[in-house]
Order: C-alpha cells, then sequence, then structure tokens
C-alpha cells in the first residue's frame, strides 16, 4: 500500500488514500483504495493492543535487553 493525494470537488478539497502499489504500473489491482482515517486508525489501533499494553512492555524490554 502507498500514499496517494487527490483533489476533488469545486473547492479542491484534498482526499489523502492508501491504494496498491501495483495499481498504477500493472493496471491489475482490484482493491480499492482506502482512506487514510480507516487505515491509520486500524494500525494505532493494533499497536496499542499488541504492544503498548502493560503485558507486552516487560517482554518487549526483556528481547531488547538480550
Amino acid at each position: 500500500m502507498m500514499g496517494n493525494v487527490k483533489h476533488s470537488g469545486r473547492n479542491k478539497l484534498k482526499y489523502v488514500t492508501y491504494r496498491c502499489g501495483n495499481r498504477d504500473r500493472t493496471k491489475d489491482c482490484k482493491y480499492p483504495e482506502l482512506r487514510c482515517e480507516y487505515i491509520e486508525n486500524y494500525v494505532l489501533a493494533q499497536l496499542q493492543e499488541k504492544i503498548f499494553n502493560e503485558e507486552a512492555i516487560p517482554l518487549l524490554a526483556k528481547q531488547l535487553s538480550e
């Protein structure tokens, strides 16, 4: 996935999306573009759940020190 910026409408509002990197090169990708808010919120939620929690921090610190 790579970032993409589009301007649309009379006021030329800016829309930031992510889309498949093959879309421009091969025209073979059938996946839709996704708004950056959806992707970024999902990534942040996964980081919060899996890494930035009270159970994972001691384990990560131990692995880093090794």
